[in-house]
């Protein structure tokens, strides 16, 4: 959302109130009108004095800055300069004098500070204009471009990389990038490759060109079978000899035996657990809905992601798994599984071989 934010605030918020107010304060075009709130109540119980004129409340539970544990916001104002310093905000309240004429004094403020962007435009800058770099297969190349905001509002501009032929390119990291930029501030985004510098942290991995990509640093490496040399693809149905996998919304079942020891990455395993949102994961189940870049060091880890989002096989298709001693491989499918939110169908398996080869199979 690119236009301005007026937040109201007043001493009379409750719940959670000005904890939603401290959410927005990330928001760059925000600004917070009012007074302080008095406090805040995070899921608060109610108990009967016996008098319907006095109410009595207490927080049931209490909530922190991440980055500081220690500090608990249930009894602090907000917003508070000792705190939140910087924090736009223009402290106005209402008069009986201002109420009698029928005005709202916060708000005609609020609307006040929004009217003043009526005109006011950003305008990007960058350089160089165009960029052309040769690659050798298997090679990185690494090219600055300078973006800076000359206008005279916010920027908001998103970067998404593309193949010369206009395919997506596959990275371990989100393919889009949305950022802003401040007007008349210089902001510098160092743009390596299909990975913006400025908004990662470290460890930076190397893209992967469409198709396929790698070695990694466990020597890992993919391709798909519309690549020269690629694997044939080759969809194997279980659905007559697996066994049915009973799974609910953002739950796991397992863990299942392999029937082998099965090496992936530096360690070994005989056993994995399924889970509804579109992977497996070894050592341990997992039931996490919101996919994540990977690698990654939040959980879940030691995860094989076939289709992670959010789908729902208790609302429709099934999963399955089975055992394929003979051939040496354990393969799970997932047929006909919708999204949670959406519906649609789905069809993916995959089938993880003894010597430690994985294929990943799409049927829809």
């Amino acid at each position: 959302y690119d236009k301005p934010i007026a937040v109201l605030t007043g001493p009379g918020a409750g719940s959670a109130g000005d904890q939603v107010a401290l959410r927005m304060k990330f928001h760059p075009m925000v600004k917070f009108f009012g007074k302080q709130t008095a406090s805040a109540f995070n899921s608060p119980v109610s108990l009967s004095l016996g008098d319907p004129d006095w109410l009595f409340q207490y927080a049931r539970h209490d909530a922190y800055l991440v980055d500081n544990p220690g500090h608990y916001l249930t009894h602090d104002e907000f917003p508070s300069e000792s705190y939140f310093p910087g924090i736009p905000f223009e402290e106005v309240w209402l008069t009986p004098d201002d109420v009698a004429e029928g005005h709202d004094t916060v708000v005609e403020a609020a609307e006040t500070w929004i009217n003043s962007f009526a005109g006011l435009q950003p305008e990007i800058a960058y350089d160089p204009q165009t960029i052309e770099i040769s690659v050798e297969y298997g090679q990185i190349a690494t090219q600055d471009l300078t973006l800076q905001n000359i206008g005279t509002r916010h920027l908001f501009y998103s970067l998404t990389p593309q193949t010369a032929n206009r395919l997506w390119l596959d990275s371990d990291k989100d393919n889009s990038v949305s950022v802003f930029m401040p007007p008349r501030e210089p902001d510098l985004s160092v743009v390596e490759s299909s990975n913006i510098a400025c908004m990662e942290k470290e460890p930076q991995f190397p893209p992967i060109v469409t198709g396929h990509g790698g070695p990694d640093a466990y020597g890992y490496i993919w391709t798909d079978s519309d690549q020269p040399h690629g694997p044939e693809y080759e969809w194997i149905d279980i659905t007559g000899v697996g066994t049915t996998v009973s799974l609910g919304n953002n739950s796991y079942a397992g863990p299942f035996g392999i029937g082998f020891e099965f090496p992936f990455y530096e360690n070994m395993y005989d056993r994995l657990t399924i889970c509804s949102n579109g992977f497996i994961k070894f050592g341990g189940g997992s039931a996490v809905y919101n996919n994540v870049g990977i690698p990654n060091s939040d959980p879940p880890n030691n995860l094989i992601a076939m289709w992670w989002d959010d789908l729902n096989p208790s609302a429709g298709g099934h999963v399955y798994y089975y055992d394929d001693d003979i051939n040496g491989r354990f393969i799970v499918s997932f047929v006909d599984v919708p999204y949670y939110s959406y519906g649609g169908s789905l069809s993916f398996q995959a089938v993880l071989h003894s010597d430690g080869q994985i294929n990943l199979n799409y049927g829809t």
